[in-house]
């Protein structure tokens, strides 16, 4: 099977190196990036062994570290990168304290990614010996083959670092593939000729398809677009003199919203929830549990159970202008206080969440004390609301009116839940009353809806 690996939103695959960046993307010999086939091999398995829990044909395929073990049925190539220009980018990040949102001591950093819209090439071989696959097997197979591509053309494999957090989301594109068979003895030599003849090559491959994708049904697929009425300012720095002190945020050449952004926006939005309602603990809790938690001491980290996706902003426009620092006394200009920011103004910007239907077992609270993937989800719409409604600003500059959104499209799964007033967003009760109902009851709070 081959194909071209196209990352659908930035890719972190740390190197080990660190000499542009704390984290350095790996590089082969000539400078450029690929993703190692062990990685891909790995994220495979990991999703299959979710998705056929109990089934022994994973294992077969992908091969076992035992003493009776056996070698991989599954070749996979390390990808290497095909587009001609390699983009990417270096990224500031920094961890913010709740209450006054401002940077933490000692938790600045910067991380190199892979930008958006670069491809790789995908080959994979499977080799299916007699002595290893029984008739019986053969058609599980068959159906992992079929998973397997699933899995790559429908989006559901991210690789690398922050993938719940927008990062590493790769989509097989024109995954082609060759069969060879030499079950059949008067066709060896024939089949033989072909595989010696065989090249890498469109020529030699055949389409696949790919009308079956996999959708995510591990997931509670949350989707929101908003209005941007005003300005929104996620700020990025610049080396360049003659640029700006400031600049929005972009990707790929695109104002965007990163995604690690969107879910300090939500934690944010959450705690506030907590304190408003007098359930401050309990909400806690529900957002460790939601976005996990990193801690110094030992057994202190813990995995994530949402995953956040990176936003463009579409039909956004930037302007630039400059700001001066009043002296709050006197009401004059602040000496060496000029300073030029470029915020992006207008257009519209759609947020994608999803939630484990099963959390995982690790959790930061005791059993007893673990919030549902229902009761998580009821608390997200509340904060949703809050974002659209203008309530919790997404970005800086909040205090001059940046960052200001109008919710005009909620649905969760495929149905629509956003309802309206006269005033404002409100959501329909119908399509998100379990939910709802969900978290009022976690948090005490019952007259939710």
């Amino acid at each position: 099977m081959a194909g071209a690996l196209k990352t659908a939103s930035p890719l972190i695959l740390g190197s080990g190196e660190n000499d542009v960046a704390d984290v350095q993307c790996i590089r082969d010999g000539d400078g450029r990036f690929f993703i190692p086939g062990t990685t891909i091999a790995g994220i495979l398995r990991h999703l299959l062994s979710e998705k056929r829990a109990g089934d022994d044909i994973v294992s077969l395929a992908f091969g076992e570290a035992k003493d009776d073990g056996r070698q991989s049925l599954l070749l996979f190539h390390d990808a290497p990168l095909s587009s001609k220009e390699q983009r990417f980018a270096v990224r500031d990040g920094v961890a913010l304290d709740r209450t006054t949102k401002t940077a933490e001591d000692k938790r600045k950093f910067d991380y190199e990614v892979v930008e958006r819209g670069q491809t790789f090439s995908f080959r994979m071989e499977a080799v299916l010996r007699e002595r290893d696959i029984t008739e019986g097997k053969l058609n599980s197979m068959k159906e992992l083959l079929q998973d397997i591509l699933r899995i790559l053309t429908g989006g559901a494999m991210r690789i690398g670092a922050k993938r719940s957090r927008g990062f590493g989301k790769i989509v097989l594109e024109n995954p082609r593939s060759a069969v060879f068979d030499f079950s059949e003895p008067s066709k060896r030599k024939e089949e033989g000729e072909r595989w010696l003849d065989f090249k890498w090559s469109d020529e030699q491959l055949e389409p696949l398809d790919e009308s079956s994708s996999e959708t995510s049904s591990e997931h509670i697929v949350l989707h929101a677009e908003f209005v941007v009425p005003g300005a929104v300012f996620v700020r990025s720095y610049s080396v360049d003199p003659e640029a700006p002190d400031s600049v929005h945020f972009s990707s790929g050449g695109a104002p965007a919203i990163p995604g690690t952004s969107w879910a300090g926006v939500l934690r944010h939005a959450l705690s506030n929830l907590g304190r408003t309602m007098g359930v401050t603990h309990r909400m806690d809790t529900l957002t460790k549990s939601l976005f996990g938690e990193v801690r110094e001491e030992k057994d202190g980290a813990f995995a994530s159970n949402i995953i956040v996706d990176e936003s463009v902003i579409k039909d956004a426009r930037s302007l630039e202008y400059t700001r001066n620092k009043i002296d709050r006394f006197t009401g004059g200009v602040t000496p060496s206080a000029l300073f030029t920011e470029k915020p992006s103004f207008g257009g519209y910007v759609e947020l994608s969440l999803l939630v484990r239907k099963e959390f995982f077992k690790k959790s930061p609270v005791s059993s007893g004390d673990v919030p549902s993937p229902e009761a998580c989800v009821g608390a997200l719409l509340l904060a949703l609301l809050d974002i659209g409604n203008g309530i919790q600003p997404v970005g800086g500059a909040a205090s001059v009116g940046r960052g200001m959104l109008s919710l005009r499209a909620l649905s969760l799964g495929e149905k629509n839940i956003l309802g309206g007033t006269g005033t404002g967003v409100c959501l329909d009760k119908g399509n998100a009353g379990t939910y709802l109902r969900a978290a009022g009851e976690y948090l005490g709070r019952k007259r939710l809806c």
